[in-house]
């Protein structure tokens, strides 16, 4: 007597999804391996370093040059954290300094929760009708702990909640930061974000930016 054994794909494709999603893998190749009357998956996988340094410039007529430098750490050792980031980005105008703590890697769009946050030092440009250019400093300090979860195959939510804070010569603003973020596999949009700063007085913001390509 013969036995057939029929292999869904359907019924692998969230595993892989959620390998994938993970981002702690360079690559992750599955085989089949039949022995006797069983069919095993193999997967061959290829680990991320257990530590990087990613470095990058730039240079336009604007901004000028610009580098950016992000450690990355991976201490797959422990239980969690299994990734920290720690980096900055550098122009004459701007200056930048974040980190980033997650259980695993979410730029893939995996679930889980996530500690961000960073400073940030920005000469904003004033121009005046007469191409007069005044600047003026604003100084950010954010801290968040938030979640991110898949709600379908489309759609991405983040939400988080913490502290910030903008400065200027003139004025400060503070208090509790909140922020909710919804991202889209949509062909006609990216997806919606609000940020709600809290305090004295209160500050918010809405994007919800769209493409459409027309062929």
């Amino acid at each position: 007597p013969f036995a057939w054994s029929v292999i869904e794909p359907g019924v692998l494709r969230p595993a892989f999804e959620r390998v994938f999603r993970g981002d702690m893998f360079v690559s992750a190749w599955p085989s089949f391996a039949v022995t006797n009357d069983s069919t095993t998956i193999l997967v061959k996988v290829e680990s991320r370093p257990r530590s990087e340094l990613l470095f990058g410039f730039a240079y336009d007529n604007d901004y000028q040059a610009r580098v950016n430098g992000t450690t990355v750490m991976r201490p797959l050792d422990r239980r969690l954290p299994n990734k920290i980031s720690l980096g900055a980005t550098i122009d004459p105008l701007r200056k930048n300094v974040f980190f980033a703590v997650e259980p695993h890697s979410l730029g893939r769009g995996g679930d889980g929760w996530f500690l961000r946050g960073g400073w940030r030092q920005t000469d904003v440009r004033l121009f005046d009708a007469d191409r007069n250019i005044e600047e003026a400093r604003v100084e950010r300090l954010e801290g968040m702990a938030g979640l991110q979860k898949r709600l379908t195959r489309s759609y991405l939510l983040q939400a988080g909640a913490g502290y910030g804070f903008a400065g200027t010569d003139e004025r400060d603003l503070s208090g509790g930061l909140a922020s909710v973020r919804i991202q889209s596999g949509s062909a006609f949009g990216e997806g919606i974000q609000t940020v709600v700063l809290a305090g004295k007085e209160t500050y918010a913001t809405v994007v919800a930016p769209a493409t459409v390509d027309v062929r």
